[in-house]
């Protein structure tokens, strides 16, 4: 356990350690890192785990953040890329002017659903307290408790699949 600065308001200070997530629009966890130590800034992660999802997954469409992950070096990134930028301006002008992106919208309000998917990775898979000793013990039960969920929501998937499926054929005969 580590003491991390947060500076945030009622809680300036947490005790922990930082949880890097990405996922995409069907909620699978498609990058993550466990941070050992006061975790750098989010604006700082966002070159490497673009690396790791080209490196995976080939050529992103859009990359989505809150108002942390945001800079002009990302922004210049991204850009090269050919990657839609949805990550969140800090900037209030620049934020209004966004607002009017029906994309930008979208993807922001998709975003909100990444910090209900780190309360159930969180309260649902890895339990309110990760009693693990030792930060090699508690990635490795963040692995898999990721790996769980993974699975557990591909299973999902593939059954309402399987019903829709059903339904087409049931509605044709």
């Amino acid at each position: 356990m580590h003491v991390l600065i947060r500076g945030k308001s009622g809680a300036a200070v947490e005790f922990g350690n930082g949880l890097y997530l990405a996922e995409n629009d069907e909620g699978l966890i498609t990058d993550w890192q466990f941070l050992q130590g006061q975790p750098p800034a989010d604006s700082s992660l966002v070159a490497e785990s673009l690396k790791r999802l080209t490196g995976h997954y080939g050529a992103l469409r859009s990359f989505t953040g809150d108002r942390g992950f945001h800079s002009s070096t990302n922004s210049h990134l991204l850009e090269g890329e050919g990657i839609y930028n949805a990550i969140c301006p800090k900037s209030v002008p620049e934020m209004e002017n966004r607002l009017c992106e029906g994309d930008f919208v979208r993807l922001q309000k998709r975003r909100a659903n990444t910090e209900a998917r780190i309360s159930i990775l969180k309260n649902n898979y890895i339990g309110k307290t990760l009693r693990s000793k030792g930060f090699k013990h508690r990635k490795r039960r963040v692995g898999l408790s990721i790996l769980t969920h993974n699975l557990w929501l591909m299973a999902s998937i593939a059954v309402e699949n399987r019903r829709a499926e059903e339904d087409i054929i049931q509605q044709s005969s």
